[in-house]
């Protein structure tokens, strides 16, 4: 079985316009700080920022998560354990599953994860998104990255991958994610945790409360064979060297 993601087309990020700057200085060597108020239709909001210079070699940035895919933190207890000088929470996460009682909610966020150049996981279907509507023309493989030039990317991540056997080759609808598109195969890796994989079988691509399905079949794969099937997904950790599909 083979996998792979990459970012593509992308463009160094812009800047937005900002409100009245209250504040502003350095809080490590090529990070600087600052605040600003700006005016929405609800009111007025505050807008923490932190300006970080990546022509400086000094700084970096890169991925916070709790090691496992399908796991929780706090964003500041991730960015205390990385020594970070801070973090943002950047995408939504499948925190609750009161459309699918009974169902474990995995805690795995939407949209696509590298680090370091290793692809963590897919993005799910736009139906399945939790949060507020997009706005148009934007999708849930929409990603923050840095490239290997040290330059900041708005971008789309996309997965490209496949399953083979010996008499066919399937396209791999996702990777380690909470929801998979309908009628496709995911694979799932020691990257994604312990947590239940019955939700990639719930919702479609256009409804995250349709019901889940029934017509569902696990198989694990070791070395290239199947060593384990079964008729519904499981629970528990997936050891190195082995990948669940679903």
């Amino acid at each position: 079985m083979l996998a792979g993601a990459a970012l593509t087309g992308a463009a160094p990020a812009g800047a937005v316009p900002r409100g009245d700057e209250r504040a502003s200085g350095p809080v490590a060597p090529g990070v600087q700080y600052r605040y600003f108020d700006v005016a929405g239709s609800h009111g007025e909001a505050r807008v923490h920022m932190l300006d970080v210079d990546l022509r400086d070699p000094r700084t970096s940035v890169g991925l916070l998560y709790p090691g496992k895919v399908a796991a929780r933190a706090p964003v500041s207890a991730l960015a205390d354990g990385a020594g970070a000088v801070g973090g943002i929470n950047g995408d939504f996460f499948n925190i609750t599953e009161t459309q699918h009682p009974g169902v474990e909610a995995t805690g795995a966020p939407v949209g696509p994860a590298i680090t370091g150049g290793h692809a963590l996981k897919g993005a799910v279907p736009n139906g399945q998104r939790f949060g507020p509507a997009m706005p148009p023309g934007v999708t849930t493989e929409a990603v923050l990255g840095v490239g290997y030039d040290r330059r900041a990317r708005l971008d789309r991540l996309t997965l490209d991958g496949w399953i083979r056997t010996k008499g066919a080759r399937l396209p791999l609808g996702g990777l380690n994610q909470y929801a998979l598109p309908v009628g496709s195969v995911g694979a799932f890796t020691g990257d994604w945790g312990s947590a239940s994989r019955v939700r990639t079988t719930c919702g479609t691509d256009t409804n995250r409360g349709a019901p889940c399905s029934t017509d569902t079949h696990e198989v694990t794969v070791r070395d290239g064979r199947v060593v384990a099937s079964a008729d519904t997904p499981g629970t528990g950790p997936i050891a190195r060297g082995t990948t669940v599909l679903v």
